[in-house]
């Protein structure tokens, strides 16, 4: 089972269905019906496992550009789903984290997952 980490336990992770964005892995990309581990801190000796999820949608997204409405461009609506105050929260975060990958108007992943399994 392949892990999804999380940098911090935003609140959208209390929810029984969430999103979040990722960009395309290099050797195998996110799976609809896949059986991933949400985890806070994956990578640090405070690791904490939240529980199993299921991906019920991957959808290929993009930021807007020069600030029009592109196809499959992320909505407003979408960055509050994921947790931000705004669109441009998100988008502000996600360039100090990603950098040019977010400006170049990559794809990338809007991965939908419900609980099946919460850690206490």
């Amino acid at each position: 089972m392949r892990i999804l980490g999380f940098e911090k336990a935003w609140p959208k992770l209390d929810d029984e269905i969430f999103t979040t964005f990722r960009f395309p892995r290099r050797d195998l990309d996110w799976l609809s019906l896949e059986l991933v581990q949400v985890v806070v801190n994956p990578r640090s000796k405070n690791r904490q496992p939240l529980g199993t999820a299921k991906i019920l949608a991957v959808e290929p997204r993009r930021f807007q550009q020069n600030w029009r409405a592109t196809p499959r461009a992320i909505t407003w609506e979408e960055a509050r789903l994921d947790g931000f105050e705004s669109y441009e929260d998100m988008l502000e975060y996600m360039v100090k984290r990603y950098g040019e990958a977010v400006v170049s108007n990559r794809l990338i992943n809007r991965i939908t997952l419900k609980w099946e399994e919460r850690f206490e």
